[in-house]
């Protein structure tokens, strides 16, 4: 395939999203400067998703390329796109989210401050609460800060640019798991077969992990990134469905894979501690009718990591009393209490009573 003259292609997914679809592409196509491409793959909507993609190819065929697919899920749908990319550069959008109108133009000059050739992009979004209309700060932003800008500084600021290697703590594996805040080198991606789940919600966790392994460079944009809807109807990550018992397979997959390709035990420690965080949400947010198999999905995958790697991780990450005693509880026969959260809070202090006692008849 022949590189294109541009510089970035974003592939958005979209299924049945003619609510917010337009807005998403229109997002892109209005950026300050023409250095990109678009390729829209709609995974067999059933509203009027595939009429407004067709519309977008047809007045800009120069910018947007239209795909069709039987519904397979987003991790489908982006390898599918993911396919034909022939820019420099590649990044996600999905479909209810837009962009920030400098995001190229700020791209483009971020990269031109930097000598070395970069591998990985890490951008700040935010979010957008559609319920409150208030733009609130991405999870993640003090993290971010402390690692790409720890001596402050805003635009006029380079930002430091980081590996696992030179970055001892690992830290960049804390980061958000989310492909849609990342810029990564195509021709990086192809190195080591970058590709998404399918048939699984948060098929992007093992590729954040693999592709941070994997890079030489990472830098960072401050100033642009996507601007996330939190609150919408048919979000991924809205909800308490069946889908949360996803957060276990992933998880249980990229322990797995780390551990098969012997990964250092300081890395597969910060695995273990995103797990513990998508673990605490997906318990907080699943409603009653499927807490008990999402509460086995996570016993089974906590019992399955070696004591090795806990020591490992306990070692590497600072973590409250409490964080431990949840996790003692999830590897335990107890791990049950967790399902009702009107005693959720009674629970805790039980159980770290519990913990104390325990603790004080081993040594």
């Amino acid at each position: 395939m022949a590189q294109s003259e541009k510089l970035l292609t974003f592939i958005v997914p979209a299924y049945n999203a003619e609510k917010y679809l337009k807005e998403c592409i229109d997002s892109l196509l209005n950026q300050t400067v023409s250095d990109h491409k678009i390729i829209l793959v709609n995974d067999g909507s059933t509203d009027h998703t595939g009429e407004i993609g067709r519309d977008y190819a047809e007045k800009f065929p120069d910018v947007v390329t239209y795909l069709e697919q039987e519904n397979r899920g987003q991790g489908s749908a982006r390898n599918k796109g993911l396919a034909l990319v022939d820019t420099e550069y590649v990044t996600f959008l999905d479909s209810d989210d837009y962009q920030n109108c400098m995001f190229v133009e700020k791209l483009r000059n971020e990269l031109k401050r930097h000598e070395n050739v970069v591998d990985i992009v890490f951008t700040l979004p935010h979010v957008f609460d559609s319920t409150t209309g208030k733009l609130l700060p991405w999870r993640d932003k003090i993290l971010f800060e402390q690692l790409f800008y720890p001596n402050g500084g805003y635009e006029d600021v380079v930002s430091v640019e980081l590996n696992v290697q030179n970055c001892c703590s690992f830290r960049l594996y804390d980061l958000e798991t989310s492909a849609c805040r990342c810029v990564f080198r195509t021709a990086f991606l192809h190195t080591f077969g970058y590709c998404f789940a399918e048939g699984v919600k948060w098929e992007d966790v093992w590729p954040h992990f693999l592709s941070i392994h994997h890079a030489k460079c990472c830098i960072a944009m401050k100033s642009v990134g996507f601007i996330y809807r939190i609150n919408t109807a048919g979000q991924t990550t809205s909800g308490g469905n069946a889908s949360r018992l996803d957060v276990a397979k992933v998880f249980t997959y990229a322990l797995e894979q780390a551990k098969k390709e012997k990964w250092l035990n300081e890395e597969i420690a910060h695995i273990i501690h995103v797990c513990y965080d998508f673990t605490k949400w997906t318990i907080s947010v699943t409603n009653r009718d499927y807490i008990v198999p999402v509460l086995d999905s996570l016993h089974r995958l906590f019992r399955s990591i070696p004591k090795n790697l806990l020591k490992a991780y306990y070692r590497n990450v600072n973590m409250t009393r409490r964080d431990r005693v949840v996790i003692w509880t999830l590897r335990s026969p107890f791990y049950k209490v967790f399902r009702d959260y009107r005693y959720r809070q009674m629970i805790w202090a039980l159980l770290q009573k519990l913990y104390q006692v325990r603790n004080k008849f081993r040594r």
